[in-house]
């Protein structure tokens, strides 16, 4: 899980660097990071859960507010599977402009 968080948050500052650089696929980083981040929160929210058994779901314990908030981070923004598709169309675009990809490819594709 380690592992995942620290690719998580390195996916995050690498779509800011992008940013930050005006480079155009900081575009398709930050719909990776994004759709990324919130399936690997909620595996961990769901694995903290599961050590805590019973207790994880208790409003008391407090678990249980991360899974609703993680859940509307998914949400929030695009659904995961909308972000997907966003990243994969930048993805074309920039191969596209980089000349890698036809643009009679890229518009079959997308």
């Amino acid at each position: 899980m380690m592992a995942e968080l620290m690719t998580a948050r390195y996916l995050v500052y690498l779509a800011a660097y992008l940013a930050d650089q005006g480079r155009e696929e900081f575009k398709y980083v930050a719909s990776l990071a994004k759709f990324y981040t919130t399936e690997v929160a909620e595996k961990i929210v769901s694995k903290a859960i599961d050590v805590h058994g019973g207790v994880g779901v208790i409003h008391e314990t407090g678990i249980e507010r991360f899974l609703r908030d993680v859940k509307i981070t998914e949400i929030y923004e695009g659904a995961n599977n909308i972000q997907r598709l966003v990243a994969f169309r930048q993805l074309v675009r920039t191969l596209m402009k980089k000349g890698i990809v036809s643009q009679d490819i890229a518009k079959s594709i997308t």
